[in-house]
């Protein structure tokens, strides 16, 4: 089974990074937020095979897809942001505005 913990698939840093920024997509870089859609991609990619194969063995697959969900609106909310950031509906933030 695979564990459902940031920190084992992303290290212990990512954790802490996902509390800064968490709700803060206009403080970020582009780079940043790119950053963060490639993890979050993984780490849903994680929650996914974790749901199928609690399923497989006949377990309960419901606390695995509830956070695939929550990764999925980060990443929607993160794609969002992205996407307004690269047509020039929102700029870059400012070195002093920037996290991290």
């Amino acid at each position: 089974m695979v564990d459902l913990e940031p920190t084992s698939i992303l290290g212990v840093g990512y954790a802490s990074a996902l509390a800064q920024e968490r709700g803060m997509p206009s403080r970020l870089t582009l780079a940043q937020i790119e950053d963060l859609i490639a993890r979050d991609e993984v780490q849903l990619a994680a929650y996914q095979q974790a749901a199928a194969e609690a399923e497989e063995d006949g377990l309960d697959p419901s606390h695995a897809r509830g956070l695939a969900g929550y990764v999925e609106e980060r990443l929607a909310l993160l794609r969002r942001t992205r996407e307004a950031r690269l047509s020039g509906q929102q700029a870059e933030p400012g070195p002093e505005q920037r996290l991290g």
